[in-house]
């Protein structure tokens, strides 16, 4: 299979474009769970909060696990979201190359 070199600047832009926005997905998604951990930590250790200074500890560990636990799905969601837009690029592209093409050969 020999590809020309609009398609390989085409899968070049595909790799950039998974690595870049997944990059940036995943910072905002970390800013979210940043924010949820916070929440839970404050409910960890605020004086009149729902866990008594005893429970700390397993509060603590609680947190952190749930913490570890949704980075990981939250990668995986990420992923799926950034990978899911190449095809669909590449279908818009190939579909937009075939209408130019077609509208060009009804004038000549």
């Amino acid at each position: 299979m020999k590809l020309n070199g609009w398609q390989r600047v085409g899968i070049v832009a595909s790799v950039v474009w998974f690595l870049g926005a997944y990059n940036y997905e995943l910072s905002n998604s970390m800013t979210t769970l940043t924010r949820f951990a916070v929440d839970d930590a404050e409910r960890c250790y605020s004086p009149g909060g729902v866990f008594a200074e005893s429970n700390v500890g397993p509060c603590d560990a609680a947190m952190h696990a749930k913490v570890l636990e949704d980075l990981h799905e939250m990668r995986k969601e990420v992923a799926i979201f950034v990978a899911v837009w190449i095809p669909l690029a590449w279908g818009f592209a190939y579909l937009a190359l075939f209408l130019v093409r077609w509208v060009r050969r009804g004038f000549v």
